[in-house]
């Protein structure tokens, strides 16, 4: 299996949490997203704010 590193902005693209999720999903289908957990921090980075 392929192993997938994800990388995005934490801090300015805070309206972007969403479709980091999905291309993370998408992602996941073609190997090991070994970044996920940044998607995560984001979506709970986005909570805190909002």
């Amino acid at each position: 299996m392929d192993e997938i590193y994800f990388a995005a902005s934490i801090r300015g693209g805070r309206d972007d949490v969403a479709l980091y999720s999905e291309l993370i999903k998408h992602l996941g289908k073609y190997g090991k997203v070994l970044t996920e957990h940044l998607e995560i921090i984001k979506f709970q980075l986005v909570e805190k704010i909002i």
